[in-house]
């Protein structure tokens, strides 16, 4: 008993040492305070955005964070950063839940053209590259409520992040 609870002390000591470490490397920071731990302890999720379940002293929790740039600072610029991080975030759900499924394809059209005029050869020759990508996924998602938004210490990116409680 004595070993488990010192183990969950140390857990949480090395958690609250990440979370600090992190709440230093952004600003203008609203964040619901039973997440923020389980934003944090995650460095590289909350640096680069995705999903994943996270496992903190108190429990097990879903987040799920988006990504943009910022790309100025009134009012409509706002109201992006909010739209494009949330469906950043939904989209990093279903990418948790089921991968994307990429299709590429390429093409590449040659023409040679040779034309004889008064005894004299000309040509001309064309090639033409053409490459798309699509990438879809499919799922109904309920996505949870939003539990914080942040920007990164430089101002560059704006974070949106939604998670939900798994597990006490």
């Amino acid at each position: 008993m004595a070993k488990t609870l010192l183990t969950l002390i140390f857990s949480a000591s090395l958690a609250l040492i990440a979370t600090a470490q992190e709440r230093d490397s952004i600003c203008d920071a609203t964040i619901d305070p039973a997440f923020e731990l389980a934003l944090f302890i995650n460095p590289i999720l909350a640096a680069t955005g995705g999903a994943d379940v996270v496992q903190c002293p108190d429990g097990s929790y879903f987040v799920a964070i988006g990504v943009t740039s910022i790309q100025g600072s009134d009012a409509k610029e706002q109201m992006r950063q909010l739209k494009v991080g949330r469906m950043q975030a939904i989209k990093a759900i279903a990418e948790f839940i089921q991968p994307s499924k990429i299709d590429m394809q390429t093409t590449l059209h040659e023409t040679t053209e040779v034309i004889t005029q008064s005894g004299k050869k000309s040509g001309n020759q064309t090639k033409e590259l053409t490459e798309s990508t699509r990438t879809t996924i499919e799922g109904m998602i309920t996505a949870p409520p939003q539990v914080g938004v942040w920007k990164s210490k430089d101002r560059q990116l704006f974070f949106y992040a939604v998670g939900k409680k798994l597990t006490h």
